[in-house]
């Protein structure tokens, strides 16, 4: 018996939830193995590959944080990350590449970490969280100057943030459409 069934056998003896997770992941293990074992021998070298890294893959994603943000909590979250990015952009030159660059990533998370109830507001939060951080980008002097610089950022800038907010629609489009396909969400 390997070391690893020993002790989910020892600890699930016990009783406890740490004992039946070991265990659970001990199956787990020993399931992915014998896949492997039975997809070397086959034909396809691809279901081989597959099958030998299904498991480091599924430990490497359950790593992730998987926080569930209300729609409130999204815009602070996404706000309060340009703005960061918006100062750091600034202490870095003011490049509007970058800041534009990095929107993206954030619109991404914006859309994945919000919950399945306030899916409708993760489009909405990025187009705000975006101006609120160019405000550090724009250069001028004075208000009048200010106010131009930052409405000059504003349109040169618009392919990141067209980027940015269709990025985050078809996360939450995505996202919408499995939530309300599952079995468990369907009326009857």
């Amino acid at each position: 018996m390997p070391a690893g069934a020993a002790m989910g056998a020892r600890a699930g003896a016990r009783g406890t939830a740490a004992g039946r997770a070991g265990q659970a992941m001990t199956g787990l293990a020993a399931w992915s193995a014998r896949a492997a074992e039975s997809a070397r021998g086959s034909r396809v070298p691809l279901i081989a590959a597959t099958a030998a890294r299904g498991s480091a893959a599924a430990r490497a994603i359950r790593r992730f944080p998987n926080p569930r943000l209300t729609g409130l909590g999204c815009g602070l979250f996404c706000a309060a990350a340009m703005v960061t990015l918006g100062l750091l952009s600034m202490l870095l030159g003011g490049s509007l590449t970058v800041y534009g660059l990095l929107f993206l990533p954030v619109s991404l998370l914006t859309a994945v970490w919000v919950r399945p109830g306030d899916l409708l507001t993760a489009p909405i939060i990025g187009p705000i969280a975006y101006a609120l951080g160019l405000l550090f980008i724009a250069d001028g002097s004075g208000v009048g100057g200010q106010a131009m610089g930052y409405f000059t950022a504003l349109a040169t800038g618009a392919g990141w943030l067209y980027g940015g907010v269709l990025i985050t629609g078809l996360t939450a489009t995505g996202r919408w459409l499995h939530h309300t396909s599952t079995p468990s969400h369907r009326e009857g």
